[in-house]
């Protein structure tokens, strides 16, 4: 809901719908139980087909994938330029203003940089293992690697570069917050929702940056004022002021950054004192309040030494090892199994036509570009293969092999023929050389490290053509793949090879349609991506067809994006539908977010990156005013909503992710004796209410309660009318808490967080509607019915609420878990709560929202 848009928006990707989905498990182990090794591999397997897959370098920040270990979070991604980039967030860098910032964001150089556009460029994020890597197993001579992850048992994050040659590294903190600035827009404010209507302005404060000093970068922000006192003092809390502790000031929150063989250049960057070709950049969050700045700076050495106790292979064994298990205790695909094999083999046709390079079977459809290598191979090559020949050089002269019937560099074009290069004979006839129909023009290919191939330009007028024999029967499978640089697009797509009679499917087709797309075309299927691949720009494309299993793929720059690969490996379009899609990768970013000190934040958890505002009527160089925001921005800022902060907490229960909900009830347990003097300060009476609306110290945003009151407005009512009596949050959440507890027989959980609060939930509303109507029933009003009917009697979900709470405590909870007395209490209160409210229409019994409404709003 709010948060796939991260990998809803990927750079050109196709999405293939399945005619037919299959459930393959919805699972969560018992206790202990040990997963059993194949289906471990296969639950691998299947995982590794949403692993998300870029293979073109970042713009900006919107083009960052998510990382984290709970608590600590990056949005990481390698731009245009080469560098790898992040964002740092932590669940609880709250600012004095209730804001939940940045910590801080870090660009890493090397000389050798991550993306070059003379070779493909692979950036995945590995689900199974919780890592993000860059150009894996890439091409030494060109580009460095790198592996990001931030370690899930420790407050680290690591970042591995390595480069097949001797490079520097340089690793920089770039800050924004370096002077006090004032916020003024009028947008932007929402980022500090609460004080957005307020009188006094929002000031953000600046960051330190402690002087260098021997090979590490130490920043922090520290809140050296607070909203806390001023927000209780607004709400009629001042009694509290000193009751309950300031959570805000004093709170610091930062990082250390260091390098093994990096030396500091700069107060915010490191740079390797000598050349190598491995790197290790490690950064040290921690957040914790203290009276001094000074001891920030003593505990962070302390964590920063705990952690390095433990040697990095062991940490990213246990690190990769809590992912694996995470993965295993439950899934849900709603795709074809990748152990199902079809029956029938349709196999590619037969026809006696030549097989034609840049046209088809008539001569037409001619490509229009650079060409530099076109293999055929007898068989559907993995996801693998597909990838290292897109990482190796267009004109590398790569090994020969038995499954190849032929490799032609267009480019070493003489005498009207090409020369077949890099087979072995028992695979490959004489004849099989291919010949030049029409003008190509061989030429150097300027771009390249080394062209001793060279490339061919097509323009329209030529085109190649291989004989046809029976060494070209494929009947094992087929796999085509080309470096290209086509000039244009023609409506009606070009070829780029293609053995099939124009109009039908008897025999194979893989070229450019509609526009700039790719196709393939085999008997059994048409396969047709979604892409929109530029011209004038070099890239691998790929199709492959397994006869035996009848599988059929295409692949750009080494990356399914249509198809049923052969290993399964895949990324984001290559057969995962969307909802298995969806349901991963927001499970994923649950755990990324979800075991730190607060709850998941609903309005971009930890993933917020610099943006444009949310003015309809930005320009398109918005980015250099002040409507361009940065990475601390979000819509309805620091409080929590409970209507929205709840959504993904409920999935959590179905996957058995109960240890991610426990910062969600370990916020409202911690809150709760603030709840109880609250309803005391507002009401009279004893209970605890949660209103809809919350910072995470458990007050009103002021925004909501009201900055301008009317003199004659009872103190414990809000001026927003949406929440003024939305109280129902505290018994949907003790619902919640009491399916886990059903899940888990938790007892500990259930005395310490599940009683105290159904105890206090349910006083509250037994303590504050006292009337009765003439049956004897409690009339529960004021009040509302959601945010719908602002003026209500008996709505219908605080009233299905406590009874459906009531009566699963009173069956459900063991002897000894609650005491009698509080048994005694919810029985009596049980038998006085109203029916539902129904009515009857036409013969049929239909609910209300409420017993009495008016009012209707947000609807």
């Amino acid at each position: 809901m709010f948060l796939l848009p991260f990998f809803q928006n990927l750079r050109p990707t196709a999405e293939r719908l399945l005619g037919m989905a299959c459930l393959i498990a919805l699972m969560s182990p018992g206790v202990g139980a040990a997963p059993d090794a194949s289906a471990t591999g296969e639950l691998q397997r299947n995982m590794q087909r949403h692993h998300v897959v870029w293979t073109t370098p970042g713009k900006d920040s919107s083009d960052s994938m998510p990382l984290g270990n709970g608590d600590i979070a990056l949005n990481a991604w390698v731009d245009e330029a080469g560098d790898l980039q992040f964002y740092i967030a932590k669940s609880d860098a709250w600012s004095g203003n209730g804001r939940l910032l940045k910590l801080g964001k870090i660009r890493i150089t090397p000389t050798n940089r991550f993306y070059s556009d003379k070779v493909a460029f692979r950036q995945e994020l590995d689900l199974w293992n919780g890592e993000m890597a860059v150009n894996p197993g890439g091409r030494p001579s060109l580009v460095s690697s790198a592996r990001v992850w931030v370690d899930a048992h420790h407050p680290v994050i690591h970042v591995e570069v390595t480069s097949f040659r001797s490079i520097k590294l340089r690793a920089e903190l770039e800050v924004w917050r370096d002077v006090p600035r004032t916020i003024t827009n009028a947008d932007e404010k929402q980022s500090a929702y609460g004080l957005a209507n307020g009188p006094d302005p929002i000031v953000v404060a600046p960051d330190t940056i402690r002087p260098a000093r021997d090979h590490r970068i130490v920043w922090f922000h520290r809140n050296e004022t607070s909203i806390y006192a001023e927000t209780l003092r607004r709400q009629g809390l001042t009694e509290l002021i000193d009751e309950f502790d300031d959570p805000l000031m004093g709170l610091t929150f930062g990082a250390m950054m260091t390098g093994d063989g990096m030396e500091a250049v700069s107060n915010t960057a490191l740079e390797s004192a000598e050349p190598g070709k491995q790197f290790r950049i490690d950064i040290y969050p921690l957040t914790t309040q203290t009276t001094t700045e000074r001891e920030w700076e003593d505990r962070l050495t302390q964590s920063v030494q705990a952690v390095k106790g433990t040697e990095i292979e062991t940490a990213r064994t246990a690190h990769r090892q809590w992912w694996n298990a995470f993965w295993q205790r439950s899934w849900i695909f709603a795709d074809t199994p990748l152990a199902v094999i079809r029956d029938e083999k349709v196999g590619l046709g037969s026809n006696d036509l030549p097989i034609r390079l840049g046209a088809d079977s008539e001569g037409q459809n001619r490509f229009m570009g650079r060409m530099a290598r076109v293999s055929l191979f007898d068989r559907a090559l993995t996801t693998a293969e597909i990838r290292a020949l897109a990482l190796a050089d267009r004109h590398q002269r790569l090994s020969p092999r038995r499954d190849l019937v032929g490799r032609y560099y267009p480019g070493t074009l003489q005498e009207g023929y090409v020369n077949n290069d890099g087979v072995t004979n028992n695979h490959v006839q004489p004849s099989l050389r291919a010949k030049a129909i029409g003008p190509i023009r061989p030429q150097a290919d300027k771009e390249a490290d080394s062209n001793p191939f060279g490339v061919a330009l097509f323009d329209g007028s030529g085109y190649l053509e291989i004989e046809n024999s029976a060494g070209l029967a494929f009947s094992n499978g087929l796999t085509i793949e080309a470096w290209i640089a086509p000039d244009r697009f023609p409506a009606s797509g070009m070829r780029l090879v293609d053995k099939c009679p124009v109009g039908t499917a008897n025999g194979f087709t893989f070229d450019t349609y509609p526009g700039q797309a790719l196709r393939s075309i085999t008997p059994g299927e048409t396969l047709q991506t979604k892409l929109n691949v530029k011209a004038g720009e070099w890239m691998h494309v790929a199709m492959t067809y397994d006869a035996r299993n009848n599988r059929h793929s295409i692949y750009y720059n080494g990356v399914a994006v249509s198809g049923e690969p052969v290993e399964g490996e895949s990324v984001l379009n290559a057969g995962p539908s969307p909802v298995t899609l969806g349901y991963t990768l927001q499970r994923y970013l649950n755990a990324c977010a979800g075991r730190g000190a607060w709850p998941i934040k609903f309005n971009g958890s930890l993933f917020t990156v610099d943006t444009r505002g949310y003015a309809p009527n930005l320009g398109p160089d918005a980015r250099a005013g002040e409507d361009w925001f940065d990475a601390d921005y979000r819509r309805w800022g620091g409080p929590y909503w409970f209507q929205n902060t709840r959504l993904p907490y409920w999935s959590m229960l179905a996957a058995g992710d109960d240890d991610l909900m426990t910062p969600f009830f370990a916020m409202y347990r911690n809150l709760l004796p603030f709840g109880q003097r609250r309803t005391q300060i507002y009401h009279g009476h004893d209970g605890a209410f949660f209103p809809e609306t919350i910072y995470f110290w458990g007050a009103y945003a002021t925004d909501n309660y009201g900055w301008e009151r009317p003199e004659d407005l009872p103190v414990w009512k809000t001026t927003n009318t949406y929440i003024r009596y939305y109280w129902s949050s505290g018994i949907e959440m003790t619902l919640m808490a009491l399916e886990v507890f059903a899940q888990t027989g938790d007892g500990a959980f259930a005395r310490e967080t599940l009683v105290p609060l159904a105890e206090n939930v349910i006083r509250f509303y037994d303590r504050h509607y006292r009337d009765k109507d003439e049956k004897g029933r409690r009339l529960i009003t004021p009040a509302m019915a959601l945010e719908t009917w602002k003026e209500a009697v008996n709505p219908t979900p605080v009233v299905a609420g406590l009874r459906y709470l009531i009566d699963r405590l009173l069956a459900e909870l063991p002897d000894g878990i609650a005491s009698e007395d509080l048994r005694v209490e919810w029985k009596a209160f049980r038998k006085e709560l109203p029916e539902l409210p129904t009515t009857e229409t036409d013969g049929v019994r239909r609910l209300l929202p409420a017993q009495q409404f008016e009012g209707l709003q947000n609807s």
